[in-house]
C-alpha cells in the first residue's frame, strides 16, 4: 500500500511552523546582538574616558610654551625637538613616560647617537649633547604625573590647568604624600565581631581602606563607592589646583572618578575582598560574602554588607541612639565617671552622625549647637570651677560659643572627678575597685589613713620625699605593725562560721598591706641612701 500524498493543507500548516521557528530565532538573534552591542558600547564608553585628553584645548603655540617657556618646562627648542623625535610631540604624549623613561632620555640627550657629516654623508661626526636641566627634568616627571591623573579621571588637558606654579606644584605635594603613605605598613583590618554593628564597622572599614593602596596608585575606596559608572559631566577644579572643589584632593577625586573598567581593577578588587573576608570571618554575617568569595569580588561583597546589613533603618536607629546621649546624658561630676570619658562619648555619637549623613539624609548639628548640648549636659555640675569656665564658654566675646573642641579643652583641666581621684590609682584603689565591681552591694575596702594624715599606700621615692617627718614616721610605724602578718584566719574551733565576704575582705586586705609595706620599705631605703 503506497503511502499518501501530502495535501496543500499539510504544506501550509509545514511552512507556518518553519515561519514560526524563523521568527523565534531571529527574536533570539536579535536579542543577542543587542546584549553585544550593549557591552561593546559600555567598553567604548569606558575607552573614551582615556582618549579624553586627544581633545585637550592646547594650541601649537600653547604647547610650544609649555615646554620651553622658562616658567614651565623650561627646555630649549633644540632639546625639545629632540624630545619630539623620541614620541613625546604633545602634553598628552607626557603620559607614556614615567621616571625611568625621563632618565634614560636625559642619559641619551648627554651623550647622543653620532650623526653623518655634513661635509661627507660616509663619515660620522658627534654631536653636541642636548641640555636637560634638572629642574626642567624633575619638572617633566611631575607633570607627567599630572597628566596620567587627569587621565585616569577623565579630565580633559588644557593649558590652564598644567601650569608648573600651581596645579603641578601641589599635585607634586598631594602625590609625594600619598606614595609616602603607600611606603608603610598596612593598617590591621578592622574586625567585626559577633553582635557588632555593621553601621559601626563600615565607618571603621572605610578609614582603613582609605590607607590601602592598590596597584593604580590610589586607595581602595573607590571600590566602595555605590555608583559603577563614572560621572560624564568633569566637574570644574578648584581655583590653582589638580583637584575639584567637592573632592578637596586629588586622592578624593581619584576615589570618585577612577574606572571599574581598567585593565588593574581586577587585581584591587581582589586585594579588597581580602580584606573584607579577614575582617567578618568570625562574625555574624560571614555568609553574606559567600556568592563573591569564588570570583573574589570585593565590590559585590561590600555592596551585600552594606545593602543587607546596613540599610536605612540602621542608620535610623544609630542616629536614635547618638541623639539620646548626646541630648539626654547628664554629668554632674558627683560619680566616677570622668569629664574626659563624658565627652568622648559624645564625640564618638557625632562621629556617628558624621557617618550615617552619607547614608542617610540627615543635617549634623553645628558647632553652635554642640557647644550649646555640651554646656546644657553639664548643668548639674556644681563645682565652682566648672561653673566658672561654662560661663566664660557662654560668654558670647570669648569666642568659644562656636567652638566645640576648643571649649572641651578648656573644660577637661576643672574635671572634679579627675581632681578627687588623680590620674593614676593605687594598688589599694584598684584592689577596691576589683572587689566593688565583681561583687557588687559589697562593703568598700580601702587602706585607712594615719593620725598625720598620711594615706597608707604606695609612695614613688621622689613623693616619699615630699612627705613631712610626721608622715614619714607614721608610715614607718604602720610598717612595723603590719609588716609580716599573714592573712586572717578563717573558721576555728569555736564552730561559728565565716562568710565568702568575710574571706574575701581578709585576703585583700591581707595584700594590700604586704604590697603598702614592701613599697613603704623600699621608699625608706631610698630615703635613707640620700
Amino acid at each position: 500500500m503506497s503511502s499518501p500524498t501530502p495535501t496543500s493543507e499539510s504544506n501550509v500548516s509545514h511552512f507556518g511552523v518553519l515561519i514560526c521557528i524563523i521568527f523565534f530565532d531571529t527574536l533570539h538573534l536579535c536579542v543577542l546582538i543587542e546584549k553585544v552591542a550593549h557591552y561593546f558600547l559600555r567598553k567604548f564608553n569606558n575607552l573614551l574616558q582615556y582618549t579624553t585628553l586627544a581633545t585637550m584645548i592646547f594650541t601649537a603655540g600653547q604647547q610650544t610654551s609649555f615646554f620651553e617657556n622658562a616658567a614651565q618646562m623650561g627646555l630649549s627648542n633644540r632639546t625639545r625637538l629632540q624630545l619630539g623625535l623620541e614620541g613625546i610631540v604633545d602634553v598628552a604624549d607626557l603620559a607614556e613616560w614615567k621616571s625611568d623613561e625621563w632618565d634614560a632620555f636625559a642619559s641619551n640627550c648627554r651623550s647622543p647617537p653620532r650623526i653623518p657629516d655634513p661635509a661627507n654623508a660616509a663619515n660620522l661626526i658627534h654631536q653636541q649633547a642636548f641640555a636637560v636641566p634638572v629642574r626642567s627634568l624633575q619638572r617633566l616627571k611631575i607633570a607627567s604625573g599630572l597628566v596620567r591623573h587627569y587621565r585616569d579621571t577623565a579630565r580633559p588637558l588644557s593649558a590652564a590647568n598644567m601650569q608648573w606654579n600651581t596645579q603641578c606644584e601641589n599635585f607634586h605635594v598631594q602625590r609625594k604624600a600619598m606614595d609616602d603613605a603607600m611606603k608603610k605598613d598596612a593598617l590591621s583590618v578592622p574586625k567585626l565581631k559577633k553582635g557588632g554593628s555593621v553601621t559601626k564597622w563600615e565607618s571603621s572599614m572605610t578609614v582603613n581602606a582609605k590607607m590601602q593602596f592598590g596597584t593604580r596608585g590610589s586607595d581602595l575606596t573607590y571600590i566602595m563607592r555605590k555608583e559603577a559608572d563614572v560621572p560624564g559631566a568633569v566637574p570644574a577644579l578648584a581655583p590653582g589646583m589638580p583637584y575639584t572643589v567637592e573632592g578637596g584632593s586629588i586622592q578624593a577625586d581619584m576615589e570618585s572618578r577612577l574606572s571599574l573598567a581598567h585593565p588593574l581593577y581586577q587585581l584591587d578588587n581582589e586585594m579588597f575582598f581580602t580584606l573584607i573576608e579577614e575582617a567578618v570571618r568570625d562574625s555574624d554575617h560571614a555568609n553574606t560574602i559567600k556568592p563573591f568569595e569564588r570570583r573574589r569580588d570585593g565590590r559585590g561583597a561590600w555592596l551585600a554588607m552594606m545593602g543587607n546589613h546596613a540599610g536605612d533603618d540602621k542608620w535610623d536607629r544609630l542616629i536614635e541612639t547618638a541623639e539620646n546621649y548626646i541630648n539626654k546624658r547628664k554629668w554632674d561630676g558627683s560619680g566616677s565617671l570622668t569629664l574626659e570619658s563624658h565627652i568622648d562619648r559624645l564625640k564618638s555619637a557625632y562621629i556617628d552622625l558624621e557617618a550615617a549623613k552619607d547614608h542617610v539624609p540627615y543635617v549634623c548639628p553645628t558647632e553652635r549647637t554642640r557647644v550649646k548640648t555640651l554646656l546644657a549636659s553639664l548643668d548639674a555640675c556644681v563645682d565652682p570651677g566648672m561653673q566658672a569656665v561654662m560661663a566664660t564658654i557662654k560668654n558670647p566675646n570669648g569666642g568659644m560659643a562656636d567652638d566645640f573642641e576648643g571649649a572641651c579643652r578648656l573644660l577637661l583641666p576643672n574635671c572634679p572627678v579627675a581632681k578627687k581621684h588623680g590620674t593614676k590609682r593605687s594598688a589599694a584603689q584598684i584592689s577596691s575597685t576589683t572587689v566593688q565591681e565583681s561583687y557588687k552591694n559589697k562593703p568598700n575596702l580601702k587602706v585607712g589613713t594615719g593620725p598625720s594624715g598620711v594615706e597608707y599606700r604606695y609612695y614613688a621615692p621622689h613623693l616619699f620625699k615630699k612627705l613631712s617627718k610626721a608622715q614619714k614616721d607614721d608610715l614607718k610605724a604602720y610598717r612595723k605593725k603590719n609588716h609580716g602578718k599573714g592573712r586572717a584566719k578563717s573558721g576555728g574551733g569555736g564552730g561559728s562560721s565565716v562568710t565568702f565576704e568575710k574571706q574575701l575582705k581578709g585576703k585583700v586586705a591581707s595584700m594590700i598591706k604586704k604590697q603598702v609595706a614592701e613599697h613603704v620599705a623600699a621608699a625608706e631605703k631610698a630615703d635613707d641612701d640620700d
